[in-house]
């Protein structure tokens, strides 16, 4: 992508894989699959791949758990077991991150913190719980409560795991993560939040006032990122940790304090489902001055429990022309989601816009 002062600078442009998720193959990708994408990336000037490193069932039946050779014991039981990239024999990406170094592009590996099979977990980890409604009943989907003492020490295990087996490649330059927090304004209200909750606050969760739930979410949530990414920049140092999110006050999100929280970077949805010109740019506006990297999603087929909004290339070159010319400065990049489930008309839409509007690198 050549350089023009019409054209909007990113640090960093690329594509969000799914290691197994929505997967077109039991297995998931292969190495073949992502080597020539790499050739892909670098005939259109794209320098950053995201990998994500699980999938669930809850959207996708046929691909449930972790797509990497797990070490940990307590861990191993929810291995997706067809997965090429989970069998130590047939481990590929390490390979990947070689051929990333090679070409100059950064890796970034993902997990969805707290959406996990909960059958699956609660053998090793049976104190972690889903998220509660005010009635008192799990919440529909698989999400879990970093109150709960299980669901926190997963999440902990699984990312010093992923980031043990190939923090030591060179390419592998970050983290980002989704959740951490409440499901929004329906919960939590499950046992270890409320009694999270009441040492502080004399009414119960339910009576309490709006902007003081808000104001204590934040400080709850922002107490437990900030132990994850020091647990994880303990470890290793040299990744950046990002999260994915618009920031929303009833996840227990506040952008004004995710750098204090060790948040390196954010990672917004973008055109996930139905979105205008104007919401994005509050909701971009909301993130300053963290630096973004925008995930936009290219797809134009649903999963199952998920009504994206399906993508056209007409939605595409519109919604790409909103980023080239949005009112911000702290846009940092994007990554494209979900590679292997875009079709050819979006993805040719998308390198058009590309090459027509923005320039790739430092």
């Amino acid at each position: 992508m050549g350089r023009s002062k019409n054209k909007k600078a990113l640090r960093w442009c690329g594509w969000l894989v799914g290691i197994s998720y929505c997967a077109p193959q039991p297995g998931g990708v292969t190495h073949d699959h992502l080597h020539h994408l790499l050739e892909e990336m670098a005939s259109h000037g794209m320098n950053y791949l995201s990998l994500m490193m699980q999938s669930y069932a809850y959207f996708d039946p046929e691909h449930d758990g972790y797509a990497w050779p797990v070490s940990n014991p307590r861990l191993a039981g929810y291995i997706d077991e067809r997965n090429i990239n989970a069998k130590r024999e047939s481990e590929f990406v390490s390979r990947v991150l070689h051929e990333a170094e090679r070409r100059g592009v950064a890796v970034e590996m993902t997990l969805n913190w707290g959406i996990w099979n909960n059958a699956r977990i609660a053998k090793t980890y049976p104190d972690a719980c889903l998220q509660h409604g005010k009635d008192g009943r799990p919440l529909a989907g698989s999400l879990h409560c970093p109150d709960s003492p299980g669901a926190w020490r997963l999440g902990l295990d699984e990312v010093d795991d992923l980031l043990s087996f190939y923090g030591k490649y060179p390419a592998l330059k970050r983290f980002a993560f989704e959740r951490i927090s409440y499901a929004g304004r329906a919960g939590c209200y499950c046992p270890y939040t409320r009694a999270a909750c009441s040492p502080k606050h004399a009414k119960p969760l339910e009576r309490m006032p709006t902007a003081e739930m808000v104001r204590w979410k934040a400080e709850n949530i922002g107490r437990k990122i900030t132990e994850f990414t020091s647990f994880i920049k303990a470890r290793f140092p040299r990744v950046e940790v990002g999260c994915s999110t618009v920031g929303n006050p009833h996840w227990g999100h506040d952008p004004a304090r995710f750098s204090e929280w060790g948040i390196d970077y954010v990672q917004p949805h973008t055109i996930q489902f139905k979105t205008g010109k104007r919401q994005l740019h509050r909701t971009w506006a909301h993130l300053s001055p963290n630096p973004m990297v925008l995930h936009f999603d290219l797809r134009d087929r649903a999963p199952q429990n998920y009504p994206i909004w399906q993508k056209t290339p007409k939605i595409i070159k519109q919604v790409l022309s909103w980023v080239r010319n949005a009112p911000c400065q702290h846009i940092d990049g994007i990554v494209f989601f979900n590679e292997p489930v875009v079709s050819p008309q979006n993805r040719q839409a998308m390198y058009d816009a590309l090459e027509a509007g923005f320039h790739v690198g430092e």
